[in-house]
């Protein structure tokens, strides 16, 4: 099972590249690295409330939003 850093950085994968964006033109908006980037998006890293904050204004959506996952979606339809 994954965890939650893992799920975390898989969703900023994916509302990343809903928008559009590299991993370098991401970390440029956000003021990170890239390499940061990746580590946050295949959950090697904690991410703090303040990237957090960060991330979700650039990408556009709420900080909640992050924490959608899929898979716990479909465990609650299983509910």
């Amino acid at each position: 099972m994954a965890s939650l850093q893992q799920h975390i950085g898989l969703r900023i994968k994916e509302l990343r590249q809903l928008k559009g964006y590299t991993q370098a033109e991401l970390a440029e908006l956000v003021d990170l690295s890239a390499n940061y980037v990746g580590y946050l998006e295949r959950g090697e890293r904690t991410v703090s409330l303040q990237v957090l904050e960060r991330l979700a204004h650039t990408l556009g959506v709420e900080v909640g939003t992050l924490f959608l996952f899929r898979t716990l979606r479909i465990e609650s339809a299983r509910a």
